[in-house]
């Protein structure tokens, strides 16, 4: 589309009909001749000289082995891709992550995405828009909605993506309901299983302050899932009952426990998760230890928080709850090591315990509402909190 008065096309001859007084109508025999003005041709070889390039700047990423499957995804949650490797198993990538150190996606579009190696060579990917299974993009929307997922069943059925069931939870059900799953929606987790759940299903609801793990398998068995659990949680995880399914799991913000909790709800066998056993050591004559005090034990947390062991100084700040949990000053140092751990979520509300223990702590009246701020000025992407 040019702008009214562009002189790029023109055209020459023809007209109305020539009417003569004879009454009879005549067409005068014209010929119609169209230039082709210079911005065009620009236009045109310049489009050329793009497909060119992106043939050529894609060439390494058919070698890679990835295939771009689809996008799921929303402008307000963000995007997350679906492909295929070599191999034909399925992997999903978010902004900013690497496929085996090959490329890393830097960018989503309705139909392309763009990737980026570490010698920063790009291209441009179409995507494919193929229909996926069911599990795999029940996975992809816990992915952008940033909510914890277990799905208790492999549902091999191909499914159309939907945007709209990032924020529907009518339409979700329907959809599982097709697949003989059945689907619950809870603040921390998603859980979907095979049949249909018990009528009075409820939430997980922790005995008390409890560390969040990360852990993410995909179409693993019961074992598996056990193996990933104990790494990530430094606990020891044993499984119970038998589960001969395959179950995709993706914890963010759960404890061992509330994930032991909802695999059992999603396959009918869980987990047994207990702390592993202390070292006992040989008693010595040196003199007892005291107590380590208020600034000793602040100390010790930020000098785990710099060295960047942020799972040791979760565990650290447990441990100071533990010994003083009508204290404040334990839920703060947990909060900020979940926030550096990407718990946000859990982080928040370690912090709200530490205001409602006491309501006049600075730190804590401070970090929420400068977390509060920003969600209302980013649409929920905030900063790291004060430090302590």
């Amino acid at each position: 589309m040019y702008p009214s008065g562009s002189n790029n096309f023109r055209i020459q001859g023809g007209g109305p009909p020539d009417r003569r007084r004879s009454g009879r109508c005549h067409r005068r025999e014209s010929k119609v001749k169209i230039r082709l003005g210079p911005l065009p041709v620009a236009i045109a070889l310049a489009a050329l000289l793009a497909t060119a390039a992106f043939a050529q700047d894609s060439e390494w990423f058919s070698q890679s082995g990835y295939t771009i499957m689809e996008a799921v995804g929303s402008d307000q949650f963000g995007y997350v891709l679906i492909g295929t490797n070599e191999t034909g198993a399925f992997q999903l990538l978010s902004k900013g992550d690497w496929y085996k150190d090959r490329f890393r996606l830097d960018a989503v579009g309705s139909e392309q995405a763009k990737v980026v190696t570490k010698d920063n060579t790009t291209a441009a990917v179409p995507i494919l828009h193929r229909n996926v299974p069911a599990d795999i993009f029940l996975l992809a929307l816990s992915t952008v909605t940033q909510r914890s997922v277990v799905i208790g069943a492999q549902v091999d059925a191909l499914k159309t993506v939907t945007p709209e069931l990032l924020s529907d939870p009518a339409k979700l059900a329907a959809y599982c309901q097709e697949e003989g799953l059945d689907v619950r929606v809870f603040d921390d987790c998603m859980v979907v299983r095979k049949g249909a759940f018990p009528k009075d299903l409820k939430p997980f609801a922790p005995a008390g302050p409890q560390l969040a793990c990360a852990v993410n398998v995909m179409r693993s068995d019961l074992s598996t899932v056990a193996a990933s659990l104990a790494k990530v949680s430094g606990k020891i995880v044993t499984p119970t009952g038998k589960f001969d399914g395959k179950l995709t799991v993706r914890s963010i913000g759960l404890s061992p426990e509330a994930l032991a909790y909802y695999v059992e709800k999603a396959s009918g066998a869980g987990f047994k998760v207990e702390e592993p056993k202390p070292v006992v050591q040989a008693p010595t004559a040196a003199a007892p230890v005291a107590a380590p005090r208020t600034v000793a034990a602040r100390d010790r947390f930020k000098e785990l928080m710099r060295s960047g062991n942020h799972l040791a100084a979760a565990r650290f700040a447990q441990a100071i709850i533990k010994k003083h949990p009508a204290k404040a000053a334990g839920y703060n140092y947990y909060g900020l090591a979940l926030w550096k751990l990407g718990h946000k979520q859990t982080a928040v509300k370690a912090w709200q315990k530490a205001l409602r223990l006491e309501p006049a702590n600075q730190y804590a009246q401070q970090v929420l509402r400068k977390i509060k701020t920003q969600q209302v000025a980013q649409a929920g992407t905030s900063k790291a909190p004060a430090r302590l």
